[in-house]
């Protein structure tokens, strides 16, 4: 029940952390345009065992703030430092809110078992228009 429970903090930490993912690329952030996304929140995986996990569907673009929001394109994303961004944020966030020196100490860890980011399984490849 535990790690349920914890694959339903992720999901409400990305629902949280999302608008500010996109910060710095290409006009994005939380003031200027935010991306859309749906998340499914799995618990379980291909073989039945248990292993929670996010898929995660990500807009090429975001709606812009405003009294008349319009569609903004995202023409490049790197990959790479969203990985970054999404560790950055999520364990920030973790160190702010739970707070124990167990927490901090194994965030800590974390950082130095991952130095590139946190695991994501991307498919590159040409957007469809």
């Amino acid at each position: 029940m535990a790690h349920l429970l914890l694959l339903f903090v992720c999901l409400l930490l990305l629902l949280m952390l999302s608008p500010h993912l996109l910060d710095g690329f290409d006009g994005f952030g939380p003031a200027l345009a935010e991306p859309l996304l749906i998340v499914v929140a799995q618990t379980a995986g291909r073989n039945g065992e248990w292993n929670p996990h996010l898929h995660i569907i990500m807009t090429s673009g975001g709606l812009t703030k405003g009294k008349d929001p319009r569609w903004r394109e995202l023409k490049y994303l790197p990959f790479e430092i969203l990985h970054k961004k999404w560790q950055y944020y999520l364990f920030g966030l973790i160190k702010e809110h739970v707070g124990t020196e167990e927490a901090r100490s194994h965030i800590d860890k974390l950082w130095k078992q991952y130095p590139n980011g946190l695991v994501a399984f991307l498919d590159k490849g040409e957007v469809p228009e």
